[in-house]
């Protein structure tokens, strides 16, 4: 087979791509740069042939240096893609770049696949919005993003696509909810890298540790969990929040400011393995999440979840087995449950456990990759 994947910087399309090569069906990955660009290597734990990648520095420059965001580049990336199409069977690309890549690929008869990794796009907007407005915060700057413009092109290169590849049954239904038919999606689950995310014995540490890893927003709920936590008054309890901070969650920062809270920048996966296995239970209270790969290498670390309902990767979640999945916006439940680990340590270990199983049985990326792979030997 000959499948190619375009990404225009990274995502999870090199776990996809590397995923092909390894079953001898990558044709090419078309990308900003795989390698070494301005002292960062994207390439560490992937074996794609560089015959077998593309690149275009340009775009590397305007996605990474300028960080640019906006619908001319991510155009501009498209055509360059469409251009090198040539005798792909399928290509499998990602939302607001794919127009021009599915035009091309329509006159050539390349079967197109579209993979997303969150919610559709307008219900990722509404999600947004009324989690902005619930906070008492500005939306001028969502209506920007989620402008006119960038929502009828992703309509119309969801219509365009053959095939829609989702992570999760939250961004399933994203999608059927807004007319999409059921028969064009194809659900395969990401999944875990075990050698970076691992631990070989659950202990649990002296102190009760929350741990979240992700930007710092409104978006991740990250203002909820803040004042969740701090009008609990937990003794002997810690929250660690690792990630960049976005602007609108500053202020929550500052309001919930306690000595147990600790804010730790953007770390390398290898450093977050440590955090991991030295925490009690891991929780992500976010508005909308396609997937969040950071909740299995949580449960691989052996870590139980508490998660919302939108975000995806609480397919992997079974309730008082693995963890909790909660509504979204639910500051009582969120403290429930928070209180409920807090006050039961050997639940903890016992969740935490079958986290670690549920992962290691089930949702490696070799998984993903054999899900993925047997969609396209049906379809092609």
């Amino acid at each position: 087979m000959k499948i190619s994947v375009a990404v225009r910087t990274k995502f999870h399309a090199f776990q996809l791509a590397q995923q092909l090569h390894e079953r001898g069906m990558l044709h090419q990955l078309y990308t900003s740069f795989y390698g070494r660009f301005l002292n960062k290597d994207n390439s560490k734990g992937f074996t794609i042939p560089k015959k077998q990648v593309k690149t275009n520095f340009f775009t590397a420059f305007l996605f990474y240096q300028l960080q640019t965001e906006n619908l001319a580049a991510f155009r501009f990336f498209g055509n360059w893609v469409a251009k090198q199409l040539q005798d792909e069977q399928a290509i499998v690309t990602f939302p607001m770049i794919a127009l021009p890549i599915l035009q091309k690929a329509k006159t050539l008869q390349i079967k197109t696949f579209i993979t997303q990794g969150s919610a559709h796009d307008l219900v990722h907007y509404q999600l947004l919005k009324n989690g902005y407005e619930a906070a008492e915060l500005p939306t001028q700057h969502l209506d920007k993003i989620f402008n006119p413009q960038r929502l009828e092109q992703t309509a119309l290169e969801y219509e365009m696509a053959d095939y829609i590849q989702v992570p999760s049954r939250f961004v399933a239904q994203s999608f059927i909810e807004q007319g999409i038919s059921e028969k064009k999606l194809l659900y395969a689950p990401f999944g875990v890298d075990l050698r970076l995310f691992q631990r070989q014995e659950i202990v649990l540490p002296k102190v009760f540790r929350l741990i979240y890893i992700g930007n710092l927003s409104v978006l991740k709920g990250v203002h909820l969990l803040l004042e969740a936590f701090t009008k609990l008054k937990l003794p002997r309890a810690e929250l660690y929040l690792i990630g960049n901070f976005s602007k609108e969650i500053k202020p929550f920062c500052a309001k919930y400011a306690q000595k147990n809270i600790h804010y730790i920048n953007p770390l390398p996966q290898a450093a977050l393995n440590e955090y991991l296995s030295k925490s009690s239970v891991f929780t992500i209270n976010s508005l909308q999440d396609g997937f969040s790969q950071v909740v299995p290498q949580a449960m691989a670390c052996g870590l139980p979840v508490i998660c919302t309902q939108n975000v995806g990767s609480s397919d992997l979640i079974t309730n008082n087995e693995t963890g909790f999945v909660i509504p979204i916006q639910d500051l009582q439940t969120l403290q429930e449950k928070i209180c409920y680990f807090y006050e039961n340590p050997k639940e903890i270990l016992r969740m935490g456990k079958a986290a670690k199983e549920k992962v290691e049985q089930g949702y490696r990326w070799n998984h993903y990759g054999d899900k993925i792979a047997e969609f396209y030997r049906q379809i092609l």
